[in-house]
């Protein structure tokens, strides 16, 4: 009887994944756990009848290994898959959704992407516990995500939704995510895994436990170089800058600029500490916070570093004077949590008290501390405008204001172009005035340039006439004419 299950349970999957377009081997790891969650009924109907009422079929049962993949590359260290465009990504959603992991593989992603469509994370789990995950090796290409939004009141949310055994790194991401548990502006859950030179500026809002700007939950897991500048706001237990929870996990080299809200365990590097034995403590240095942080159902609760069950080991981590009640777990320790002033963190001495990683840059982060990761980013060296945008031609008496700035391209950078001077009213004729390109972001800083704009000339209309009266014999020189003349718009 279980060899006639174990058939029809391979078959079963088989036929699943033909359906979600999964060419592959697959292989049953543990035929016994798999079909527990089985019913599978027999009856005798004209022959022999097999039905299968399936309840829950887990996909970490099945190794997919797949056969071939629709990217550019081998997968390689040296030949990475390539993610060239949006639907390039959401079909690399699909296929890891489907039960491809990429173990050992590597991808690369190509350009900057603005999502158009509503998310679909990368990776699947529920409520922290494993689904389909991604366990390969992501490259970011130093380059951003924007506009990642997901349907409201959905769990496991982020541009990732499970990484597990695999690395996500220089990637940024930015966006509006509205969601409950599980919540990252990077990956949603991560267990066994390495995040290191990733940002977030996304707004995220959490009605639910663990929501953090990179990930929601960090399980046995190691980050380092990772940055928030997004606003979290949270209902339930943590709410943290870097990861709502984490767990036997590593945290270092990290900062948080973001404001941090939630009701308790709420913190600017880490919410809650979900340590379970003091012999296996989490790991938090050489980080800083100079958001501002609030629990607001327990106002203790609200700490600048972390906060959780159990303490966690702390050493070189500081906060701006005066951003939270506390640097870490109620209370500071000079060495391990110590607040500081907002004039000694925007100093120079400030970086290098940290650690190797940063580096002061007085025009990046308001003066923080930056790290050197993302100092080399997006450098103005590395914005380049390939095409001008076209002024709209206006009419003389009209300010720049009323030409319109179209097209344009540029790379290295999202932003808008508009007009140095909007109130200076050109002449006549055609000539050369400047325009300013202002990225979205802090970095790059704004870069100006020449565009070609046409003025024509105005006919001017005449308004109110008045004509003096003359008596006969005299010339017309000697009647007034009296009048407005006006340009005409």
């Amino acid at each position: 009887m279980m060899k006639q299950k174990l058939i029809w349970m391979v078959l079963y999957c088989l036929c699943a994944a033909q359906v979600c377009g999964i060419d592959g081997i697959y292989a049953a790891e543990d035929a016994e756990s798999v079909m527990q969650s089985e019913q599978i009924e027999k009856t005798e109907q004209e022959g022999t009848e097999v039905k299968l009422e399936l309840e829950q079929v887990p996909l970490l049962g099945f190794e997919v290994q797949s056969k071939s993949i629709p990217f550019a590359g081998s997968g390689t260290q040296e030949d990475p898959y390539c993610i060239n465009s949006e639907e390039d990504l959401r079909l690399f959603a699909e296929l890891v959704n489907a039960g491809e992991t990429f173990a050992s593989q590597y991808l690369y992603l190509t350009a900057d992407i603005t999502l158009t469509q509503l998310w679909t994370p990368i990776g699947l789990s529920q409520n922290g516990k494993v689904i389909a995950p991604f366990q390969g090796n992501f490259d970011g290409g130093k380059h951003t995500i924007y506009q990642l939004q997901g349907p409201e009141e959905v769990s496991d949310f982020g541009l990732f939704g499970c990484v597990q055994g695999g690395a996500v790194h220089d990637l940024a991401v930015t966006g509006r995510i509205s969601a409950v548990s599980y919540t990252g502006g990077v990956i949603a859950y991560a267990e066994e895994a390495q995040v290191y030179a990733c940002r977030s500026e996304a707004e995220i809002t959490a009605s639910g436990q663990f929501a953090g700007g990179i990930v929601g939950y960090f399980k046995n897991s190691f980050m380092e170089s990772n940055c928030n500048k997004g606003e979290l706001t949270g209902t339930g237990i943590g709410v943290g800058g870097l990861a709502g929870g984490i767990q036997e996990s590593i945290v270092r080299n990290c900062y948080n600029l973001g404001n941090i809200t939630g009701n308790e365990y709420t913190a600017g590097i880490v919410g809650m500490t979900c340590d379970t034995s003091v012999m296996r403590l989490s790991t938090i240095d050489s980080c800083y916070s100079c958001g501002e942080i609030v629990a607001q159902k327990v106002p203790s609760r609200g700490n600048a570093i972390a906060d959780g069950l159990l303490t966690a080991q702390m050493d070189n981590n500081y906060y701006l004077m005066g951003s939270a009640v506390s640097g870490a777990f109620g209370t500071n320790a000079p060495g391990k949590i110590t607040p500081m002033p907002q004039e000694e963190m925007q100093n120079p001495d400030f970086a290098e008290m940290l650690s190797s990683s940063y580096v002061y840059l007085p025009e990046m982060n308001h003066g923080y501390p930056e790290l050197k990761v993302f100092a080399s980013w997006n450098s103005p060296q590395e914005v380049v405008i390939e095409e001008l945008p076209s002024a709209g031609e206006i009419t003389y008496g009209q300010a720049l204001s009323a030409s319109t700035l179209s097209g344009g391209k540029v790379t290295g950078a999202s932003g808008v172009w508009s007009w140095v001077d909007p109130t200076f009213y050109p002449c006549a004729g055609t000539a050369s005035y400047t325009v300013i390109f202002t990225p979205d972001s802090e970095m790059p800083k704004p870069i100006s340039a020449e565009v070609t704009l046409t003025v024509h000339k105005a006919t001017p209309v005449l308004e109110e006439v008045e004509v003096a009266d003359i008596t006969y014999g005299q010339a017309l020189q000697l009647s007034e004419i009296r009048g407005t003349v006006r340009a005409p718009f």
